[in-house]
Formats: structure tokens, C-alpha cells, sequence
């Protein structure tokens, strides 16, 4: 099904086809910075999710573009977790971002439970 997804992606111009490993430095650099940052808002925690997601979009050979990258995040991230937590993780980003709306502490909880999920993912592809 994810195969499926992400040719649909691709043909759309939201992926590129990638094995540059320049890539690959350029996101652990910048989820490295983002780890090391104190304190972690929600907002620095959700970027590192994107990171995530973006690492493993790379092992499965592809790269974003700069079209609907969060589209492309709301898709893998439906692979690991329900829409609705998705969706919910992504609304609370707005929230936060834009409204300067506190997350919900679910939604706080859902984003920890989806990054690890993917991690773990990661982790068993080493």
C-alpha cells in the first residue's frame, strides 16, 4: 500500500527519486541540532518527526520536494499511526504555530508515540 502511495507522491513531483547521501548528512545534522535543543516545544518535537519521516522516505530511495512536503509527511505518517492521530498531531502544530494554542497533552503523547514508531523503524533497517 505504501509503495502505492508513494508512486502517486512521486509522479505528482512530492518525492524525487534520491541515493544522494549529501541528503542523508544534511537531515541527521539538522535532527542532531534539533535533538540537542533545550527546552523541546512541541513545534521542535514535531520537527523532528519530519525529520524522521524524511530519513525514511530516503531508504526507501526518495527524496521531498518543495511541493506539499507535509502532505507527503501526513501520508507516511498514516502508514505508522491512525488518521486521526495524524491529523490530530498535525492541527495542534497550527494551533501552536499560528495561535500560539497550547497542544493537547494527546496530542503531545501521540507525537512522542508516531516519533518512536518511526525510530524503531529506522532503527530495524540499520
Amino acid at each position: 500500500m505504501i509503495d502505492k502511495t508513494l508512486d502517486k507522491l512521486l509522479t505528482e513531483g512530492s518525492l524525487v527519486k534520491s541515493q544522494e547521501i549529501e541528503f542523508l548528512e544534511k537531515e541527521l545534522q539538522s535532527l542532531n541540532k534539533l535533538q540537542e535543543k533545550q527546552p523541546k516545544t512541541y513545534l521542535t518535537n514535531y520537527d523532528i518527526l519530519f525529520r524522521y519521516v524524511s530519513i525514511w522516505l530516503f531508504g526507501q530511495g526518495y527524496v521531498l520536494t518543495n511541493l506539499k512536503p507535509h502532505k507527503v509527511f501526513q501520508k507516511v505518517c498514516g502508514y505508522f499511526s491512525d488518521s486521526q492521530v495524524v491529523d490530530e498531531i498535525i492541527a495542534c502544530r497550527h494551533s501552536f504555530k499560528y495561535d500560539k494554542q497550547a497542544p493537547t497533552e494527546q496530542a503531545e503523547t501521540n507525537l512522542a508515540l508516531l516519533t518512536q514508531k518511526i525510530k524503531n523503524s529506522l532503527d530495524k533497517n540499520e
